[in-house]
């Protein structure tokens, strides 16, 4: 965020896009100038420059940059100063729409109970997790959708949804109906996606 940090501007940031996730690792990510939740427009297949860093307390191992769910560049982490950091810096190249993002690599598997000791950890024992939201690329005015990612949302989103139903506990039922219906839009969003992309 720029200027002054309040939960409306913050909010409005948050729903563009202009976001990662974290337990302990900073991102930073542009791509032709662009930030995570921007779309880079190209022509033609080509190039677009990357620069990216991870800076953290804890040893996060490494940086990786992806491609519609690939990793296709990864750099090492170096220790300065009491911190790690990770810079990649990369013109690469683009044959077709997709999305780009970085992320550190998850050495165990999260698990919100165990506490672990040593490099790829936080301060609480958790193994770390780090990743940006995308940066989308569109090529000759074509875009990315892939159909077995989005069904594989949809299913998280139900089991959500099931969740809030059975486990969930509110104040008001108000609460509960209008926290599912961000989830329901959700996944009838990703629905008329999917039926479109049918009928082409």
């Amino acid at each position: 965020m720029e200027g002054d940090v309040a939960s409306r501007p913050f909010l409005a940031k948050l729903a563009k896009g202009r976001s990662f996730i974290t337990n302990g690792t900073f991102l930073e990510l542009d791509v032709a100038s662009r930030q995570p939740g921007g779309t880079v427009v190209l022509d033609q297949p080509g190039k677009v420059q990357v620069r990216a860093r991870a800076i953290g307390r804890a040893d996060f191992q490494s940086l990786q940059l992806v491609f519609n769910g690939k990793v296709i560049h990864e750099v090492s982490r170096q220790a300065s100063g009491g911190h790690f950091v990770a810079a990649l810096e990369e013109m690469i190249d683009i044959s077709g729409p997709g999305w780009l993002a970085v992320r550190i690599p998850t050495v165990r598997e999260y698990d919100i109970r165990s506490r672990f000791l040593g490099s790829s950890t936080n301060i609480l024992g958790k193994t770390l997790f780090a990743h940006t939201s995308p940066i989308y690329v569109s090529v000759a005015g074509r875009k990315v959708f892939q159909t077995a990612a989005a069904k594989e949302l949809i299913a998280r989103l139900q089991a959500s949804v099931e969740q809030i139903r059975t486990k969930g506990i509110f104040r008001w039922a108000d609460e509960k109906r209008s926290i599912i219906k961000i989830y329901e839009r959700a996944i009838s969003k990703l629905v008329e996606k999917i039926e479109a992309r049918g009928a082409e």
